[in-house]
């Protein structure tokens, strides 16, 4: 008998970890195997939700393969309230190495509640970045009705104030898209900047020569504040978690034309973080070096 009939390989094991893919994919808790110092890692990030030392901006390096995405995933389910069965198989693996972890883990998981929000670069500035996927999250949590109070949301109430109080005005802004103006207002509930865009310009054509400029700010800082209070106040959530995966290529791939705007945007949030306490907030960027 040769050892290839008695030894085989796992191949689920030999997948990568997408945050942003797998957030939900319960089989990944199966399939993660807990070492004493991955364990000393998580419980150092779940020490700071529990309790409050502020250093809630951090950044996680290491090599590729090394198993940072991994670790997150397992993080963010556990602060997610996850209780399936995986969860409860990964505690028991957890415990089998470190008991008294195990133990802190579950009566952190039972008691606190924080949305994940993974950021996506794919296109824009890193502040409509930070926006869009915080708009993902909350459309993936059925939180609809936590609407950040914006230049997005106050487009959307004027178009809804001018159909019930100024219908000349609606009629005036429906013949500005053919009378098909919903590709508009579904851009501006999706967050997309170029919806928004449209909306700017169409405006003085519509007041008279006026410039759409509510008195709030649309930056990702305005938002995310706005957001956390909405969901500790009304939904039961201790704050937000978001993690800045493959930080570092994000870093690498970025044209000096408004880099030093996006980074005063990514220290202005890392303080928000630090200083926040009860609405909790947190970064975790990812770095390969």
């Amino acid at each position: 008998m040769r050892l290839a009939d008695l030894v085989n390989i796992d191949h689920r094991f030999e997948k990568s970890v997408n945050l942003l893919l797998d957030l939900k994919d319960e089989s990944k808790l199966k399939l993660y195997i807990p070492t004493r110092s991955s364990i000393k890692l998580l419980m150092e990030y779940l020490e700071e939700v529990d309790t409050f030392s502020g250093r809630r901006a951090d950044i996680l390096i290491g090599p590729y393969g090394k198993g940072k995405s991994h670790l997150l995933l397992v993080l963010l389910a556990i602060i997610s309230g996850n209780e399936s069965d995986e969860m409860k198989q990964l505690l028991e693996r957890i415990g089998d190495i470190d008991a008294k972890a195990s133990e802190k883990i579950e009566k952190i998981y039972k008691k606190k509640k924080l949305l994940p929000v993974i950021i996506n670069t794919s296109s824009g500035d890193l502040s409509q970045a930070f926006v869009k996927s915080l708009n993902q999250a909350l459309k993936r949590e059925n939180l609809s009705d936590v609407v950040p109070d914006n230049y997005f949301s106050k487009a959307l109430a004027t178009i809804t104030q001018w159909k019930t109080q100024y219908p000349d005005t609606y009629h005036a802004f429906k013949k500005a898209f053919k009378n098909h103006p919903e590709s508009l207002i579904s851009g501006l509930e999706a967050y997309d900047y170029d919806a928004l865009s449209r909306f700017k310009k169409m405006y003085p054509a519509l007041t008279s020569g006026s410039t759409f400029n509510p008195e709030i700010e649309e930056d990702a800082l305005t938002v995310y504040h706005s957001v956390n209070k909405q969901l500790c106040e009304r939904h039961g959530y201790d704050g937000i978690y978001i993690i800045f995966d493959e930080f570092s290529k994000y870093i690498e791939g970025h044209t000096p034309e408004g880099f030093s705007a996006d980074m005063k945007i990514l220290q202005d949030l890392c303080e928000l973080c630090n200083a926040s306490k009860d609405e909790q907030l947190h970064l975790t960027c990812v770095a390969h070096k």
